[in-house]
């Protein structure tokens, strides 16, 4: 899993759309999946913010590795 993208990115992608650009342009504009853009966006409507999620520690016994909740 690699690591989150960061908070400025991530703010940088949601103010470009509330300043008229659609999630596609700005997901392009910033080379970031429309997937991260519309999460980004529906998360600062729901949450006012765009702070990843944290991860779960990984298990010492299994070996596996973290997952977002």
């Amino acid at each position: 899993m690699s690591s989150a993208l960061s908070v400025d990115l991530r703010e940088r992608v949601v103010r470009a759309v509330e300043a008229g650009a659609s999630r596609h342009q700005a997901a392009k504009r910033f080379g970031v999946s429309l997937a991260s853009a519309s999460c980004w966006c529906g998360q600062f409507a729901r949450e006012g913010h765009v702070d990843p999620k944290p991860l779960v520690g990984i298990s010492a016994r299994t070996g596996s590795r973290p997952i977002r909740i």
